[in-house]
């Protein structure tokens, strides 16, 4: 079977466009459900716990929210294992089915009033096994797409599928705005709420209808003809791979803190914090992520060109110097001076998370690459990017500073700025594939 790179092949662009589509549905969907629970925690904070302290039980969505990444490295370790052994595509398309299916069912979760304790823990329980999930899917994905990407639009390819992880909170932003609007407090918090969750139903259906017709990775096939597929590839990964799982992990550390700052927590320190309206703060979070998609591919595009390292050592920079200004602008009170501060959080994040997932597949030889990149980038957004929310939440009650988040996210900038620029090593013109003999495979037709 010839692949999207193999020579010979009758339309290889054809090709790699039907399979970025592909990936970048399926990852939309899987993340939809990340958007519409962060920008819903107050409505759900107050449906699924003790509505005694608001904030407390604003803490307690977030610590729900953060529990559930706990689900992600193992999720990486099994759907790692299986895509290194198996093949990407078809261990994609379970994820996909796991993700859409728990989603629609947090819309029908009954609320603490109705089954009480019962309430949260089936959320927790749901909750885990939507990150076991995406602790799969990102990781393949992120693999699937730049292994089918042509030689110089890698790191094009990449942002496009870590975009494609944004976009859906933009969506959601566009689901909750007129149901917010058009219902009464009473009757957004009593049923509308539940709607955006239940959307998520026919966009799985979409999604797991085209990743089921996409192709498998060229790299996953160089190595299957190759013979060199692992039988346990994770524990090949710690052995060979662990100081750049490390790096990894570094990188996708601060990347996720920041990434849930922009995307799950900024309308709630809006609201609750600095007293904007909701409809206020849905627009501004809408405005930031798009300013992060837009950038995010141009600074992809420029990696492409002038290199990796440059451009994740910037935009870690750029988050140091203006992390704490950005939220000073958004304690001003002032609408302008809020989107301001938000687009300027956004700006410098989006080289940072672009490289990141750039990094995260050609960091690693392909016959690990899955399981590799899961560890790293799964591990860390447990630690650290799950916590985020709850995180900010509690600095801010715990030190009555707004300004502590952005202390939070420069610090961790300042750490992984000093570590990646001495280890990191360049990576935009490294082969995909690092064994001779794989990547001779790759190239040679497939056996009959």
């Amino acid at each position: 079977m010839m692949t999207p790179n193999t020579p010979g092949s009758a339309s290889p662009d054809r090709s790699r466009v039907r399979t970025l589509t592909t990936a970048i549905i399926g990852t939309f969907v899987e993340y939809y459900d990340f958007a519409v629970y962060g920008l819903l925690a107050p409505t759900i904070a107050a449906r699924f716990f003790p509505a005694d302290d608001p904030t407390a039980g604003l803490l307690a969505t977030f610590g729900v929210f953060a529990v559930g990444f706990a689900g992600r490295p193992l999720g990486g370790v099994v759907f790692g294992h299986f895509g290194d052994r198996l093949g990407r595509r078809n261990v994609l398309s379970v994820a996909i089915i796991m993700m859409t299916t728990c989603t629609v069912l947090v819309g029908l979760l009954p609320t603490y009033d109705t089954i009480g304790v019962a309430a949260p823990l089936l959320l927790v329980i749901l909750r885990l096994v939507q990150n076991f999930s995406v602790g799969g899917e990102f990781s393949g994905a992120s693999s699937f797409v730049v292994e089918h990407a042509p030689p110089g639009r890698r790191g094009f390819h990449g942002a496009s599928l870590n975009i494609s992880s944004v976009l859906p909170f933009v969506v959601a932003i566009l689901f909750v705005l007129p149901f917010s609007a058009l219902l009464s407090k009473a009757q957004f918090d009593s049923w509308g709420w539940r709607i955006p969750f239940l959307i998520a139903g026919p966009l799985g259906l979409i999604g797991l209808y085209l990743r089921l017709r996409g192709e498998e990775s060229p790299a996953y096939e160089a190595v299957k003809r190759a013979g060199d597929v692992q039988r346990l590839p994770v524990v090949s990964a710690l052995r060979t791979q662990l100081p750049r799982i490390l790096l990894l992990f570094t990188t996708a550390a601060v990347s996720g803190i920041a990434f849930y700052m922009l995307s799950s927590y900024m309308v709630t320190h809006l609201t609750a914090e600095l007293k904007f309206s909701r409809t206020t703060a849905l627009v501004i979070n809408a405005l930031a992520i798009l300013v992060f998609c837009v950038t995010g591919l141009l600074m992809a595009r420029l990696s492409d060109r002038i290199g990796r390292k440059p451009v994740l050592l910037s935009s870690q920079a750029a988050l140091l110097v203006l992390g704490i200004p950005s939220f000073m602008l958004m304690a001003t009170g002032s609408t302008v001076a809020a989107t301001v501060g938000q687009c300027l959080f956004a700006l410098s994040l989006a080289g940072l998370s672009v490289m990141t997932t750039v990094l995260s597949v050609e960091l690693f030889p392909a016959k690990v690459r899955y399981s590799s990149n899961a560890l790293g980038y799964q591990g860390a957004y447990m630690v650290f990017a799950g916590t985020a929310p709850f995180v900010a939440t509690w600095l801010v009650s715990a030190t009555g500073s707004t300004l502590a988040p952005a202390v939070y996210a420069s610090g961790a900038a300042l750490i992984a700025l000093c570590i990646l620029g001495l280890w990191l090593p360049e990576m935009a013109r490294a082969p995909l594939w690092t064994e001779q003999n794989t990547e001779q495979a790759a190239n040679s037709p497939a056996k009959p």
